[in-house]
């Protein structure tokens, strides 16, 4: 025996997107489906197996947002007569042959019944699992359908919800204060990362939720419930960070509404978002560590001269420190910035220090090439601590360098990185 099933268009009043998008995949008219589904199911596919009907109505679902169910078990009509329930011979000929007759087909067809209904009400009830929201996610996602997201996910109040929650912790609050102060269109935000996979205007924090919600939605399979108590419920979904290579577990708190379940608080958002800063702060360290070894690189030799000039009677002048650095790379360098400073041989003790800046003029510095600062340090009180170990002459003095940006000659600048923001975009755009 065949067990057949059918698939059915939930009766609801659909937007007029869903409802094109109906019309258009089962070529009919959008105002005709419309009236129909105001009041009735439509029974769009009949007398299929289970994993066709199942696949179908996923479909239904993907390529237009509607709901549809998928019912059915054993169809006594379309079964081929070898197949159904054989009658048992009559044993007279009289009232009672008819009822003992037609006993069989009763219990068959009341057992196709509880089976349809069976069917039914597991469907059902996996639909309207806590656990079973992300893959809603994902349908809405798929399709890119604002409003189903907005049934399953009501984002503003969710947005509000992250930012009390950063709001209440210090360093958090920190990090994301430009997502905490100024206005922010979130439902347009929204809808740009919807259709377009991402909202480049919209702030760190935002991007973070977004993409916790995405996690969500990529990886169903990956959902646990936590906790369920009437019309509320805690599940965990999977959240992952290619750039951090780490795996998060966001918690979220649902509640149900009807016959499905919204996404309405992300419950350990400060604790994963604290883990997740300090993860950025470690690689953006670790990155400037190696910009700074870069660009220590870049010189392959450093001389410097040191005069004393201006002295008189009323003043002890100014040192005068003119240095030479030599192009270590492969290219030639356009720019070079950084700071020159004083210190004892022995101590280490940064008595002075100054800011410099060689720009290229006439030509630039090629491989081997050499590039030429000066500065200047006032001997009458502006540095104390200089004019000090000068004079008492307690140590040894020489002059140091700290190379803290190149420009070379393709425009390409090497510096360090002011945020992780900076260092993720070139590779990881969002």
């Amino acid at each position: 025996m065949t067990d057949v099933f059918k698939v059915a268009i939930v009766a609801h009043t659909y937007t007029p997107d869903e409802l094109r998008r109906l019309g258009a995949l089962l070529k009919t008219n959008p105002a005709k489906l419309a009236r129909h589904l105001r009041s009735n199911d439509l029974v769009v596919k009949r007398n299929v197996d289970e994993m066709t009907a199942q696949r179908y109505a996923a479909l239904i679902y993907e390529k237009t947002g509607a709901e549809a169910l998928v019912l059915g078990g054993p169809d006594l009509a379309s079964l081929p007569a070898s197949d159904k329930p054989k009658a048992t011979k009559a044993r007279a000929v009289g009232a009672d042959a008819k009822p003992g007759f037609l006993r069989p087909l009763w219990i068959a067809a009341i057992g196709s019944v509880l089976f349809a209904v069976l069917v039914s009400l597991l469907y059902i009830s996996r639909q309207t699992l806590p656990t079973y929201a992300p893959q809603h996610l994902h349908n809405a996602m798929q399709v890119r359908n604002s409003a189903k997201f907005e049934r399953h996910v009501p984002i503003t109040d969710l947005w509000q919800a992250l930012q009390s929650d950063v709001a209440t912790h210090p360093e958090l609050a920190q990090r994301f204060a430009s997502s905490l102060s100024a206005p922010i269109a979130v439902e347009n935000l929204t809808v740009q990362w919807l259709r377009t996979g991402h909202a480049e205007q919209a702030p760190p924090l935002l991007q973070l939720l977004f993409g916790a919600l995405q996690g969500a939605a990529e990886q169903p399979s990956l959902v646990s419930l936590v906790s369920e108590s009437g019309d509320e419920a805690v599940i965990t979904t999977r959240f992952y960070r290619a750039d951090l290579d780490l795996a998060f577990q966001p918690q979220w708190r649902l509640k149900r509404q009807g016959e499905h379940w919204v996404i309405e608080h992300w419950v350990n958002a400060p604790e994963l978002l604290t883990a997740l800063v300090a993860a950025e702060e470690q690689a953006l360290k670790d990155a400037n560590q190696q910009v700074q070894t870069d660009l220590a690189a870049l010189i392959k030799d450093f001389s410097y001269q040191e005069s004393i000039a201006g002295v008189h009677r009323f003043s002890l002048g100014q040192l005068r420190i003119q240095a030479q650095f030599v192009n270590g790379s492969n290219q030639s360098l356009q720019a070079l910035e950084g700071e020159l400073f004083v210190y004892g041989v022995e101590t280490k003790q940064v008595y002075a220090s100054k800011p410099f800046h060689w720009q290229a003029r006439e030509r630039q510095a090629p491989p081997g090439g050499s590039m030429k600062a000066e500065v200047f340090f006032s001997l009458d009180g502006a540095w104390p601590a200089l004019v000090e170990a000068i004079e008492k002459n307690r140590e040894p003095l020489e002059v140091g360098y700290r190379i803290s940006q190149a420009t070379f000659r393709t425009g390409e600048v090497l510096a360090a990185y002011q945020s992780y923001d900076e260092l993720r975009l070139p590779a990881d755009a969002l």
